[in-house]
């Protein structure tokens, strides 16, 4: 049974937004300065950060503690978190569009649904984060920390994930379309689109500027006389295809 203290505790976590807390996080976007919004947090740390559907769109945050913060629906658009501690933080459903978050801590934070189309996530800590149907399309993702994260069904488009670590990373789905991927990670990750290539998707190599168009062309038949000798023993590998195009375009070069 619980107790009357017990029953505060609760009512007091399903509390609406607080007022106070997002009129002093105003307050330090104005001067340019988080120092008052992190001595806050610091002097009040059993106090839980509520700051559902928030408007912060350009709110300048760089090195703020919003650990454990509840930003579900938040309006980040631009936003400046550089640096800020969101560890544990709520952020389901918010809009981080085109918002610069260098070198911030989202370790085991919620961004399931999240928008964070174009923003700059770049040597982000994004270990065991949740970004389960996020949308990262052209988000810069280079360097960043990916280990553990839930990234089912995320939009990838044209993401930078060079360097990226994406150690059993959960990719189920997830639309690499575009994506760089050069000097990632991917080491336990489950990823359809990287172990199995389907009829629909394109196999985009990216080759040093002065390899020509036919040596492309002979790696690629390559690959397809490499995938025939092995039928049988890799039947997850779908069948290397050279587009027609590159063969008229070889046929092209051989008669000039």
């Amino acid at each position: 049974m619980a107790t009357e203290n017990d029953n505060s505790k609760y009512q007091e976590d399903q509390a609406d937004f607080n007022q106070e807390q997002y009129d002093l996080l105003l307050e330090c976007t104005r001067d340019k300065d988080i120092k008052k919004w992190n001595t806050y947090r610091s002097e009040h740390p059993e106090i839980r950060i509520k700051l559902q559907n928030a408007g912060l769109r350009v709110a300048y945050l760089v090195g703020a503690n919003l650990r454990r913060a509840k930003l579900d629906g938040a309006d980040l658009r631009r936003a400046r978190l550089d640096g800020a501690d969101l560890e544990g933080a709520e952020l389901y459903g918010a809009n981080l569009s085109v918002a610069y978050l260098g070198g911030a801590k989202l370790v085991e934070s919620d961004l399931l649904g999240a928008n964070l189309r174009g923003a700059d996530l770049g040597g982000t800590d994004l270990k065991r984060a949740n970004l389960f149907a996020a949308n990262l399309e052209g988000a810069n993702l280079a360097g960043a920390d990916l280990e553990g994260a839930n990234l089912v069904g995320a939009d990838l488009r044209r993401a930078n994930l060079k360097r990226a670590n994406l150690r059993i990373a959960e990719l189920r789905r997830a639309n690499l379309e575009g994506a760089n991927l050069e000097g990632a990670i991917f080491e336990g990750s489950t990823d359809d689109k990287l172990l199995k290539l389907t009829k629909k998707d394109e196999l985009v190599i990216n080759l040093a500027d002065d390899i020509t168009y036919e040596e492309i062309t002979n790696i690629l038949r390559a690959l397809n006389r490499l995938h025939s000798s092995m039928a049988g023993i890799a039947p997850y590998m779908n069948e290397i295809q050279i587009g027609q195009h590159t063969d008229e375009y070889t046929a092209a070069q051989k008669g000039d």
